[in-house]
């Protein structure tokens, strides 16, 4: 018996530095793994965040470029007590809207109007003869009585699909 276990023993100690060799390359392997994992993650979040913030600033300076257009309108009809058709026509080709504005499609002003002033609006915008054939067909819709209303009364370019 005593032979088997010394065979034993100089097998253990001949195998013993392979096998603490090989348990320090597991651990090497794992603790690379871990790092590279974390790395890859870290990159994988940063470009996420990147991302994330250019759309944001993307999205803000689309609001901002919308913004400045909504306040130049407003400023031509504060500017003036009545803007003509041909005069907002020109405004809105002014703002190169193609070129500078490619997301807004047209630009509209839909004027507050009393039941009582509605009348001498669809008249005024039946008789525009310089208008193009639609302002003839000017109407309210939905129909029916209100108190107020809030028609569309200019629209540049008329055809906002053919930009």
């Amino acid at each position: 018996m005593q032979a088997g276990w010394k065979t034993f023993l100089i097998k253990a100690q001949r195998t013993s530095p392979a096998w603490g060799l090989f348990a320090i390359g597991v651990a090497i392997s794992l603790l690379v793994w871990s790092v590279a994992e974390s790395r890859v993650e870290d990159y994988a979040a940063a470009k996420a965040d990147a991302a994330i913030a250019d759309a944001s600033e993307a999205i803000q300076a689309r609001l901002r470029s919308t913004h400045d257009v909504l306040y130049g309108v407003q400023g031509l009809f504060r500017a003036s007590a009545r803007v003509r058709r041909e005069e907002f026509q020109n405004f809105v080709e002014g703002l190169k809207l193609p070129q500078r504005h490619p997301a807004i499609r047209s630009v509209t002003y839909g004027a507050r109007i009393t039941a009582q002033e509605l009348p001498e609006l669809q008249a005024r915008m039946k008789r525009d003869k310089g208008a193009p054939p639609v302002y003839a067909r000017f109407s309210i819709r939905p129909q029916g009585e209100r108190p107020e209303y809030i028609p569309i009364v200019v629209m540049e370019p008329l055809n906002p699909n053919a930009i």
